[in-house]
């Protein structure tokens, strides 16, 4: 089946980040990821300081005075605003507020200096896209059942009686339909959905700019998210028992029918689930943003310091996000991360096969909609002439049609879903796709258009061959469908039972904290849906109310939340992370059997036994070692004993698998990081004792002295990991988890500055790239979304908690620098606005391509900007930097440039400073290509690796490479007298390219125009072999090329180094037509 990956702007990342681009994103636009990282709402959240809140900003009546907050911004700002929400919760005192402003770093310093105002953020958006089909009804036929809860340990607590009950759970998500029967029908007092409150409607959409309109009427779920969250929580259905049965719930919508949610949204409902009493909340969503510094991420990591459990989602960027990439709201401090592994078992139906001659069988298949086929009464079958030789795996080829009331039985190939699907459109209707003989069982993964089948579904191979055994007998078999919806389990899936699931997101966080802290199953969950049926979603937020449920049976079995006192949501998340064991890595892992590193999983799998029974408790569960520039070598661990006699403890080091952040230093962040065992990837850990006696309500206090791995460079930032394991006499094991960084964090670089990043350029020449801004360089200055004004490319490498582009007067020296900067002072005249974004960016994600900012005429505040001369001041904060010290920043000046308005523009002349370097006139016929003694003309191609796969070589912005799409058209190549290789684009053949390659070890191919070739790049020479079709290249020790990742259709650059990196293929150039010498 489809996998819904659902969690908001995590879950963007997973389904639109395709791992086709996982090769140097040098050359790819990451605008989508851009706008979602960087994206605002609009409104601004303001923390009110104690003074602020208990007198200068309260009315008499005791509310918040928002209107006096709102004239102290405006007067602050110089801009309009408008009251959004108010917060009034001893968790956070506060507002939000719509300001006309463009200048987001400007404006939070201004009002943060009003008295009474204790800190501002720009509101950041969230988001939770959730679109699936189908609905099942569950019934009872006898067949095995469907259930995560023998895994984890749910299962005891059920049949001992604890369903929950006396605990309140608050679901903060898109509301619930409280009218599901598994989810009590109805809401209010005395139904399993108690209350909540609506505080956006259906149309709400902060992306298209509609706004919340709060309701009183009952937050009925119209996305179908939070329903599935529900009912993994709380699902009363007797087959398709939620963590927690008997527990109450509470729905806050936060998400209209479509699109995200503003970060003041999110808060708002947060703080309305806390006042109005929830024992647990769950929060199934988040953003990308990374950094636990955002309002939201404080909050909640004071809800848990209130005693509230909080249960968040880990995030889904775990197939292409790679390390330091969990969602900022489970960022928080103490609160509990979640992420997900396999259960193991997919969800099936049942349909009854009836032979003419009285035989039936139980064909049970896994349908790829997620849900039941709604078919009823008799249903007839297909087969085709030769079923187990038909090609379908070629969707060209046209099979008969079949009839709509018919299933078809097919083979399943050695293709992907996708292409058996296509094959079957407009043809075929109902499809089962047999396995192939000794091969798991999978989901089928589908595409669904309007003239796909409808349903297709995969079953065993000896089901298949049954069936087809009875149709050569010549008997007729009928289908019955009555067990639709009825989940059966079966064994299988293309992740092992336990195993980290791909997609959960890696961590650790920007500060070196371990997320996720534990995991709970999360793919191929069967969960309530809307209109009272059932649906399989997969997703960390699927994990994540389950362990909202194991925190309510905690709660239950000890008399309540309050009962345990104020430490209960301390206690719950300590026993819960304890109780975690360590899972195998996931299906892409290079090693799948071995344990997934502690970045993947955290403590590993959750156990409801462990955190309900067991009386061995210890403090704390999560050793931070932090990175090797505040490395803390020295802990201790404080072992209690609650049970009644004393018990002797045996304790030991468990080493995890390491974490390979970079995949070399020089490189970026890997989106799916190498895993590695053996000497010099696991920690030396002293323990001061071995084992110990610890009497009845007594505590042991153990010393963990570490010591860094050495065997992986650092600057690759390897993350290491394991646990101490506490095994008691009493039969009782439980693990403290540790987890270190190898290197700097503060050294991680988010721009190449080695490699001239960021980069200051002209206006785009089709064929050429940009050209290289050059000293005196004339700008006009364009309107909003127009080009032509200076452009700034850079690669955002790290995270970065601010990232600006400023104009600064020409003689800026870094003693002039002061923050927050201020318009006209210091030489700084303010952040620029660009085509598609304005500056400074804060809380900016790492992305994996390059950005290209188009320079306007205005700055990011709306400010015109002058005619005058400037230059840019390009600037991004180190990890842990002060912005107030400039060497805590990466930053680069610009050449000196002027900018002008059109109209004041002179008469064009012969020259001209902005026209484009080349090493041909611009004008005219471009000239003939020289014969032997000047350059030679030669087709060129390029072979990949050792295989038979030849393409023509092209040009893209300004690298060399090959495109496996074919829309690109080849470049026309010369080897000139001298031996360096020529180039021109069919559309612009009066430039005359050369390759350069960057000093780096590991360097781009670029295509410069000659008088471009200085500094850190230099010729690539090109040497003719008359004794064989191929090309010597060099530039220093440089001489191979290679690529990788090519079995996707893309552009791909070429990377020309002394050693190809393993798992990449080495590139050979061909000549079709090698010239002979003169």
């Amino acid at each position: 089946m489809a996998r819904h990956l659902l969690l908001g702007a995590a879950a963007f990342l997973a389904s639109h980040v395709s791992a086709d681009r996982q090769g140097d994103p040098a050359f790819s636009v990451a605008s989508q990821l851009e706008k979602l990282s960087s994206t605002t709402s609009g409104r601004f959240i303001i923390e009110l300081s104690e003074s602020g809140a208990g007198g200068k900003f309260r009315k008499r009546d005791g509310t918040i005075d928002t209107d006096d907050i709102v004239a102290s911004v405006e007067a602050a700002t110089g801009a309009s605003a408008e009251p959004a929400l108010t917060f009034d919760s001893g968790i956070f005192q506060g507002l939000s507020l719509k300001l006309a402003t463009g200048n987001e770093t400007e404006s939070t310093a201004l009002i943060e200096a009003i008295p009474g105002v204790a800190r501002a953020w720009p509101a950041a958006i969230y988001t939770v896209p959730a679109t699936v089909r189908g609905e099942a009804e569950l019934r009872d036929d006898g067949l095995p059942l469907w259930t995560p809860h023998d895994m984890t340990g749910v299962a005891k607590a059920h049949a001992d009686g604890n369903f929950g009950q006396g605990v309140t759970v608050a679901i903060v998500d898109t509301g619930i339909d409280y009218n599901h029967p598994a989810l009590g029908g109805g809401f209010g007092p005395g139904f399993k959905v108690s209350g909540g409150y609506d505080f956006v409607g259906d149309d709400y959409n902060p992306e298209l700019g509609t706004e919340p309109v709060p309701s009183d009427d009952p937050p009925m779920d119209c996305d179908g998210h939070g329903t599935h969250v529900a009912g993994t929580v709380a699902s009363a259905h007797e087959f398709n028992l939620g963590v927690a049965p008997n527990a109450t719930l509470r729905a806050y919508r936060v998400f209209g029918c479509f699109g995200g949610s503003a970060e003041d949204v999110i808060i708002a409902g947060l703080l309305r689930a806390y006042e109005e009493g929830a024992d647990v909340i769950s929060a199934s969503l988040g953003s990308v943003q990374g950094f636990p510094y955002t309002p939201s991420s404080i909050v909640v990591s004071r809800l848990q310091a209130a005693g509230v459990f909080m249960s968040v989602a880990a995030g889904n960027s775990g197939l292409d996000g790679g390390p330091f990439f969990t969602s900022d709201l489970a960022n928080g401090f103490d609160v509990t991360s979640v992420g997900s592994v396999a259960n193991g078992k997919i969800v099936a139906y049942v349909a009854k096969a009836r032979v003419s001659d009285g035989t039936t069988r139980d064909i049970m298949y896994i349908p790829g909609e997620g849900h039941d086929w709604p078919l009823e009464g008799v249903v007839g079958s297909h087969f085709y002439e030769d079923t187990t030789g038909m090609e379908v795996c070629d969707y060209t080829k046209k099979h008969p049609r079949v009839l709509q009331d018919r299933v078809a039985l097919l083979r399943r190939g050695d293709c992907d879903w996708i292409t058996m699907d296509m094959m079957l459109s407009t043809r075929v209707t109902w499809a089962f796709f047999y396995n192939q003989e000794g091969a798991p069982l999978e989901e089928p993964f589908r595409d669904v258009w309007p003239e796909s089948a409808r349903g297709i579904g995969a079953i065993s191979y000896e089901d298949g061959m049954w069936l087809l055994e009875q149709h050569e007998k010549g008997l007729e078999i009928t289908y019955e469908f009555f067990n639709e919806g009825r989940a059966v389990s079966i064994p299988g899936g293309i992740t092992r039972a336990g195993a980290a699931d791909y997609f959960s997101s890696w961590g650790p966080t920007l500060d070196a904290r371990i997320k996720p802290e534990i995991c709970a199953p999360g793919s191929d969950i069967l969960s309530t849906w809307p209109g009272g049926g059932f649906q399989v979603l997969s997703g960390t937020s699927m994990a994540t109310p389950y362990i909202s449920g194991i925190a309510a049976l905690f709660f239950s079995s000890r008399g309540g939340r309050a009962a345990i006192g104020p430490g209960a949501a301390q206690l719950a998340r300590e026993r819960i992370v304890a109780s975690g064991s360590p899972v195998t890595g996931d299906v892409l892992a290079l090693l799948p059997m071995e344990k997934a590193p502690v970045t993947k999983q955290g403590a590993g799998l959750v156990d409801a036994t462990k955190v309900l029974y067991y009386t061995t408790t210890v403090v704390p569960p999560l050793i931070h070692l932090n990175d090797t520039d505040n490395f803390a070598a020295s802990h201790s661990i404080e072992i209690h004993n609650g049970g009644s006699s004393e018990v002797v403890y045996t304790v030991w080091h468990d080493p995890g698998t390491m974490a390979i952040t970079k995949q070399n230093p020089t490189a970026w962040v890997a989106p799916f990081p190498d895993d590695v065992i053996g000497e010099g990837t696991t920690a030396e850990v002293k323990l001061s004792a071995s084992n110990f006696t610890v009497a009845a309500g007594k505590s042991y206090t153990l010393t963990a002295e570490f010591t860094e791995p050495s065997g992986i460079d650092s600057m690759r930032l390897p993350v290491y990991g394991g646990q101490i394991v506490i095994s008691g006499s009493n039969a009782e094991s439980i693990r403290v988890t540790y987890q270190g960084i190898q290197g700097s964090l503060f050294g991680a670089d988010m721009w190449e500055m080695e490699r001239g990043v960021p980069l200051f350029f002209r206006e785009r020449i089709i064929g050429v790239g940009n050209q290289a801004m050059e000293d005196g360089d004339r700008y006009p200055l364009t309107a909003a979304g127009q080009r032509g004004g200076p452009i700034v490319y850079y690669i955002t490498h790290w995270a970065t908690e601010e990232l600006s582009l400023d104009y600064v007067a020409p003689d800026w020296q870094p003693s002039d620098w002061v923050y927050p900067p201020v318009a006209g002072e210091n030489k700084w005249f303010g952040s620029l606005k660009a085509t598609d974004r304005s500056y400074p960016m804060h809380f900016h994600i790492r992305l994996p391509g390059a950005s290209e900012a188009n320079i306007v005429g205005t700055y990011g505040d709306g400010r015109a900007i002058a005619e005058g001369e400037y230059r840019i001041l390009a600037r991004t904060l180190r990890n842990y930097g002060n912005p107030s010290n400039l060497d805590h920043w990466q930053w680069k000046v610009s050449p000196r440039i002027e900018v002008y308005t059109p109209e004041s523009e002179p008469e064009p002349t012969t020259t001209s400073t902005s026209a484009p370097p080349t090493s041909t006139p611009t004008l005219g016929p471009a000239p003939p290509i020289a014969t032997c003694g000047e350059s030679i003309p030669v087709i060129l191609t390029a072979r990949i690796g050792l295989t038979d796969q030849i393409l023509p070589l092209v040009g893209f912005s300004e690298f060399l490479g090959v495109d496996t799409t074919g829309a690109q058209p080849p470049l026309e190549f010369a080897l000139t007298s001298d031996g360096y290789l020529r180039a021109r684009s069919p559309q612009n053949p009066h430039v005359d390219l050369y390759a350069a390659a960057a000093s780096i070890p590991d360097s781009l191919i670029y295509l410069y125009p000659e008088n471009r070739i200085t500094g850190t790049w230099t010729r690539v020479n090109f040497e003719s072999k008359c004794s064989g079709s191929k090309l010597s290249l060099s530039s220093g020790p440089k001489s191979k090329l290679y690529v990788c990742d090519l079995e996707f259709e893309q552009e791909m650059p070429f990377r020309f180094t002394d050693v190809v990196p393993e798992g990449c293929d080495r590139v050979s150039l061909l000549s079709e037509e090698l010239p002979l010498e003169c």
